[in-house]
């Protein structure tokens, strides 16, 4: 599906950013068998370069309603429905 030109989402990026291969040891330390660690620690690599930098037109096609961020969605009645 194309993705309209002019839809950017801001991005926050981490404040202490860390290599691929420094988050993997992390994962590793924190109990993630280290092939698994490695794979996971691409994809997050080639997430903070873009690769799922990307908007499309999935949740009005399916839904009828315009999409949301998270942050409005949980300021929203979902999460005084779930408290």
């Amino acid at each position: 599906m194309p993705r309209p030109s002019s839809a950017r989402l801001p991005v926050s990026r981490c404040a202490n950013p860390v290599s691929a291969a420094e988050f993997a040891t992390r994962l590793v330390h924190a109990g993630v068998p280290a092939p698994f660690a490695e794979i996971l620690a691409s994809l997050d690599d080639g997430i903070r370069q873009g690769g799922e930098d990307r908007v499309t037109s999935a949740v009005p096609d399916i839904t009828g309603r315009s999409a949301r961020s998270f942050r409005d969605f949980i300021a929203g009645s979902h999460a005084v429905e779930n408290r």
